[in-house]
């Protein structure tokens, strides 16, 4: 599906030259919750063929048979840079070593598909449904462009946009002080762009300094904001979003002389960074595993033909902090990136939302028969009025017309039982969890208590 004369190949090389630019309006990101896929995690990663003296794109997935050392992937040499991966593992997405879009199926069924513009592009990422393919082009001096141009791949005529790259001033306007992008990430929702970029600053002498900072680009209005920024001499850098959320993100920080670099997590709803391991080298790549309980990184090994190999952190369930020691997770690989071989659900609706800070359940839609079978779907609020066991009165009702991917919750009349499929609870650390919630009407006066609370993806 993915080798020679791919699909996404053609579409990519056919929209390769239409452009549009996106004018800029002001928004802000929202939180999401995604399930994990299911199974163990397996590798792609750069390393180095000491045979053609080149570096290729290799796989160590273990339910295929891959040795511990992994296999070489691609047929020819790359780009030493980050791959990107479809959220269900079957499709990467990598720059040539001449500067072109390849496409390959994972599983090793076909060679790499490439689109056939070498020479054009810097970087590439694809979001995690496969619908949306993001690159940096070449300019005529084989510098990368400031903009990110970003292909429609779900429609039968494939759409291109492109968004010149902007950093937000101080008073809210913005300045083309941005030389040009690098790493790129898709939120599952396909709503924003998150990437690292090489950024000029004046400082009040006059002079001018660089420095690779983090960006967010909402491509509906283009609207710009940054994630994270340092001082001049600082570079932060390689981005890499959690699976199960969009709320957390690991990176890169070095700076200028120092023989490391530190691996930080970052929580995007409360803004708490934290540094979880230092690597050695002038720079690091790292990314989350499967399921976000750890965060996986490359550092200097001079032991290996690629100068790189992979180590494994573990995290606690905020997502953020480091447990333990790290452990060796791949001998010999540099840019590694990790996925999961499965079905990707993306990102679900909750059906209802409890707020800690007013104490109030808001079920965005809860579907009512009538005596005639007639449904009728409500938004409900319900307050807190005890905590052992929990009961919520209602306070408030309105008639909406809504279904939530996640499911609605149902009202069953005769019985009084409420079934909300999914309530996401966001704790004092912006960390989400959620619920399976039952619960049964116990008064006239619409009084309900929790029967079953069951934690779920």
């Amino acid at each position: 599906m993915f080798g020679a004369n791919s699909i996404q190949s053609k579409k990519t090389a056919e929209a390769f030259d239409r452009v549009e630019i996106l004018d800029n309006i002001a928004s802000t990101p929202p939180p999401s919750s995604i399930p994990a896929v299911s199974g163990p995690d397996a590798t792609l990663s750069v390393c180095f063929d000491e045979t053609n003296g080149v570096f290729r794109l290799c796989r160590r997935e273990e339910s295929l048979g891959d040795p511990s050392q992994g296999i070489f992937l691609s047929q020819f040499d790359i780009l030493s840079s980050r791959p990107s991966i479809s959220g269900d593992g079957s499709l990467a997405v990598f720059v040539d070593s001449i500067n072109d879009i390849c496409f390959i199926s994972t599983d090793a069924s076909a060679a790499e598909s490439c689109v056939g513009r070498p020479g054009t592009v810097s970087a590439v990422a694809i979001s995690a449904d496969g619908d949306l393919l993001g690159f940096v082009s070449l300019g005529s001096n084989n510098q990368p462009d400031n903009s990110i141009t970003v292909l429609d791949l779900s429609k039968e005529e494939v759409t291109s946009r492109t968004f010149e790259l902007v950093a937000p001033a101080i008073d809210a306007s913005t300045i083309n002080n941005i030389a040009f992008a690098d790493v790129m990430n898709f939120t599952a929702d396909g709503r924003f762009i998150i990437y690292d970029a090489l950024t000029e600053f004046n400082l009040l002498d006059g002079a001018k300094v660089n420095s690779w900072n983090i960006y967010a680009l909402e491509m509906q209005t283009g609207q710009t904001f940054v994630l994270a920024s340092a001082l001049p001499g600082i570079d932060i850098s390689n981005p890499s979003l959690s699976h199960t959320s969009d709320n957390f993100m690991t990176f890169s920080v070095s700076e200028s002389g120092a023989s490391s670099s530190r691996i930080v997590t970052s929580n995007l709803n409360s803004g708490v960074v934290k540094t979880i391991r230092e690597a050695a080298g002038v720079f690091s790549v790292p990314v989350y595993n499967g399921d976000d309980s750890a965060v996986i990184y490359d550092q200097l090994d001079t032991s290996t033909p690629t100068g790189f190999s992979l180590f494994r952190q573990g995290l606690s369930d905020d997502h953020i902090t480091a447990v333990g020691e790290a452990d060796l997770w791949l001998f010999d690989g540099a840019y590694g990136v990790t996925y999961r071989r499965g079905d990707f659900i993306g990102t679900v609706e909750e059906t209802g939302f409890y707020d800690l800070v007013t104490k109030t359940l808001r079920i965005h839609a809860v579907d009512v028969a009538n005596a005639s079978g007639q449904i009728t779907t409500y938004q409900a609020d319900l307050n807190l009025t005890a905590s052992q066991p929990i009961r919520l009165r209602l306070s408030t009702v309105k008639v909406v017309n809504a279904q939530r991917s996640g499911g609605n919750a149902v009202f069953d009349r005769n019985s009084g039982k409420v079934t909300i499929p999914r309530v996401n609870v966001t704790d004092i650390n912006s960390n989400t969890k959620v619920f399976r919630v039952e619960m049964n009407l116990i008064s006239d006066v619409f009084d309900f208590e929790v029967t079953k609370l069951e934690s779920i993806q």
